[in-house]
């Protein structure tokens, strides 16, 4: 009898221990988003309405469910928005060749006079195809600028009638989480390696806290 009693007792213990381990995942991931929502509640990113390669409107919850990558850039940049995309490029190439891991790059104009959907389109296809190029309205650039603290403004124009844009890059890149919430910003000086460690931890954080399976077994992460 007194074997049956400690056996009963201990599925008894690991019933509650099981659900004091729900409750604290529970309470991880409830205290997670509420920091999520106190970072968007100071107005770093939101929602935005832009245009696609195919002219379609496309919302920020489009893109619900998947990490993202944002960049804000135009096409005629002559130097740092190249490189800045370009390592973008590297880094969701190495997660998902390293790690099996999607990331969505994505690249958002500043210059809506010149960088109509086909010229967006074009220009990220020389990077990469992954790539989802966003314009839009100057109103629609303007709200996700402001949005995501991007100062933008055109310069002189020359003989030929060009101009650059003025935009800030010491924020030039933005990690968004599958929830759609600002985590992470990465400037210039980041290399992609940098950046994909950075994400990896970020994405670990945030499985560990969802009580999801660990998809690095073999990385001890510790947050």
């Amino acid at each position: 009898m007194l074997w049956k009693s400690f056996a009963i007792s201990s599925v008894i213990g690991c019933v509650f221990m099981g659900y004091l381990h729900y409750l604290k995942q529970k309470k991880d991931l409830q205290l997670y988003r509420e920091r999520r929502r106190a970072i968007d509640g100071a107005k770093i990113a939101g929602k935005f309405e832009l245009i696609n390669s195919k002219g379609k409107t496309v919302k920020s919850d489009n893109f619900l469910g998947q990490w993202v990558l944002l960049y804000f850039g135009f096409t005629h940049c002559p130097g740092i928005c190249p490189d800045e995309v370009e390592k973008m490029v590297s880094t969701v190439d190495q997660l998902e060749k390293e790690h099996s891991l999607k990331v969505q790059p994505i690249f958002i104009s500043v210059d809506p006079d010149r960088d109509t959907p086909k010229v967006v389109e074009k220009y990220c296809k020389k990077f990469s195809d992954k790539i989802i190029g966003l314009t839009g309205t100057h109103e629609q650039v303007a709200k996700v600028c402001k949005a995501y603290y991007v100062y933008c403004s055109n310069g002189p124009k020359d003989t030929d009638n060009d101009y650059i844009v003025d935009h800030t890059h010491h924020i030039t890149t933005y990690l968004i989480d599958p929830d759609g919430f600002f985590v992470d910003y990465y400037g210039q000086s980041n290399t992609y390696d940098r950046i994909s460690i950075s994400i990896l931890l970020h994405m670990a954080k945030l499985a560990r806290i969802k009580g999801e399976k660990s998809l690095w077994p073999s990385f001890n992460f510790k947050t």
